[in-house]
């Protein structure tokens, strides 16, 4: 069987967007409350969309917390965003050789658009699911996907640096593939995982999925974790 299609997770995956969340939201966070957020603090917040996020933290004041949040993150998101070298390169060689691919985020469509653009990759994703405010969504997300691309869901990759992102992915019984060329990824977290692929470089990934789209490969490793 044949990789048709692969969806992205955003963050930590497509670019490193973590210098945009981060100030981001601390800066609205700090408008309505006197608690110091640290990175981890926030990482730990992760599941809801940002909408979610703030109705649990600042209940009465969640609204003018989120236009803050988003007022700061499209301030910042050009000049803090990272890009990972070879990523755009990946999503064009898909796209050119007929490969559907898709975002599948928890974070909001509009932050998500925003990284989108500035990370250089909104012209190449026709689809873009982001989060909700209840909490995870992301396996609904990609059935929908998937049933819209009319494929078997092990003819779709879901690519993701978070563990979170391979359970949701075996969830639905789509290949799951670990992205860990993000310099602070818990690889270990991912690898307890059991991801059907793990990846700490964008060129193994794109090697692999150069074979991937090519041929026939039913239960093919190419030795787990890749350089």
């Amino acid at each position: 069987m044949k990789i048709k299609g692969v969806i992205f997770d955003l963050d930590g995956t497509l670019g490193n967007t973590f210098p945009v969340i981060f100030p981001a939201y601390r800066y609205a966070l700090a408008q309505y409350t006197e608690r110091k957020f640290s990175n981890e603090d926030i990482i730990s917040l992760f599941g809801p969309s940002e909408e979610g996020v703030l109705q649990q933290l600042i209940p009465e004041h969640w609204q003018d917390g989120l236009k803050a949040y988003e007022a700061v993150y499209r301030q910042i998101s050009l000049s803090e965003t990272q890009k990972f070298p070879a990523m755009e390169d990946i999503v064009r060689m898909l796209k050119r050789r007929g490969i559907a691919i898709a975002v599948v985020t928890g974070k909001g469509v509009n932050t998500a658009n925003i990284s989108l653009k500035d990370l250089g990759l909104a012209a190449y994703f026709d689809i873009v699911e982001g989060g909700a405010p209840e909490g995870v969504i992301k396996p609904a997300c990609m059935r929908k996907i998937i049933a819209r691309w009319g494929f078997q869901p092990r003819e779709v990759a879901y690519v993701g640096d978070a563990p979170t992102d391979i359970s949701d992915a075996k969830e639905v019984g789509a290949l799951a593939i670990g992205a860990a060329w993000y310099e602070n990824t818990n690889i270990d977290a991912l690898k307890q995982q059991n991801p059907d692929e793990l990846f700490n470089s964008l060129d193994g990934f794109r090697i692999w999925l150069d074979v991937a789209i090519q041929n026939q490969f039913g239960d093919m490793h190419l030795n787990g974790f890749h350089s």
